[in-house]
């Protein structure tokens, strides 16, 4: 059985007591139980039995709340688990679930799903529980992905403690309320580069629209017409040295050069772009995200050029497209 941690041995023990009493948390979750969560959060039953093989829930007793749902509260730094943040039951039909830390006082870190550091894409949101309706709706695309989660509206100045790498697409999820507006806000600010925002549509949130008719189709029309989003202008107390006007067309002229070099056209009924190999008779097909990502690892970026309102990867975005129209 699993029990709330009442007594927490020496940091130099802690994280590896920590994981034991995870392991035993993670066997704690029955097939009934994963039953149970699929029918709650709109989940594929497959997807659950898949997320307790990765040790990614379990049940823990705190307090008065018995087998709550919980998920680790792992340090980026190290991958040891510092605490556990719990689901406590309403106690009652007029009252809301609350979230707890256990053991309190640890540093709260992002929770973090598949390879950060080499994903195409990063989809970043408030809840858990909108994340792993993303991972499962992508089916076998979400080896593409990672999945980070702030826990929380307040959460998002969490994620400096990530580094999210440049070369992904960055896709962040915002709820459907004043929090969520906020949260969204804030992480633009926090993360200084382009983003996606997807919002879920008239649903509170992305889960509440997985349980409610989001199919894997409307998903990938959802991300297709994802709101591109620019960060904020820096006061000029916080702003890195001005970049002068000389210097920014000179960023636009090295975009437009590797435009015209490319030997590439973007098929419109198929949308994705079909480059040649260089030295070879041979085509490759890359959808926008990995057209875009070899753009990056040849030095362009998405952020947007001062006295311009584009980044030098929608220079060469724009180009190819008008170009082979």
């Amino acid at each position: 059985m699993c029990l709330a941690v009442n007594k927490i041995p020496p940091d130099s023990l802690a994280g590896n007591y920590l994981s034991r009493v995870w392991l035993a948390c993670v066997e704690r979750v029955s097939e009934a139980k994963l039953i149970e969560l699929a029918q709650w959060r709109g989940y594929s039953i497959e997807f659950c039995r898949q997320l307790r093989t990765q040790g990614g829930i379990g049940l823990y007793d705190y307090s008065h709340c018995k087998d709550c749902w919980a998920f680790p509260n792992t340090d980026i730094t190290d991958a040891e688990i510092v605490s556990f943040h719990c689901r406590l039951s309403p106690k009652d039909t007029g009252s809301k679930a609350k979230w707890v830390y256990d053991p309190s006082g640890r540093t709260i870190h992002p929770l973090v799903r598949g390879e950060r550091e080499t994903a195409l894409f990063i989809a970043i949101g408030e809840s858990q529980w909108d994340l792993l309706t993303l991972e499962d709706k992508l089916g076998p695309a979400a080896k593409d992905w990672a999945f980070i989660a702030t826990w929380g509206a307040t959460g998002s100045k969490a994620l400096s403690k990530l580094s999210i790498p440049a070369s992904a697409d960055v896709y962040l999820f915002p709820q459907n309320d004043a929090a969520g507006q906020k949260w969204l806000e804030s992480v633009i600010e926090h993360l200084d580069r382009s983003v996606r925002v997807v919002a879920p549509g008239k649903h509170k949130d992305l889960n509440e629209w997985g349980k409610n008719g989001l199919s894997p189709q409307t998903l990938d029309q959802a991300l297709i017409e994802a709101e591109t989003r620019l960060p904020p202008e820096k006061s000029a107390a916080k702003a890195k040295p001005r970049v002068t006007e000389k210097e920014a067309n000179k960023l636009e002229a090295d975009a437009l050069a590797v435009a015209a070099a490319l030997d590439a056209f973007y098929d419109q009924e198929r949308k994705e772009y079909v480059i040649k190999i260089e030295g070879e008779r041979t085509y490759q097909v890359h959808s926008e995200a990995q057209f875009k990502r070899d753009l990056r690892f040849q030095g362009l970026t998405d952020k947007r050029i001062p006295y311009h309102n584009f980044s030098q990867i929608d220079i060469v975005l724009r180009f190819r497209n008008r170009s082979d129209t």
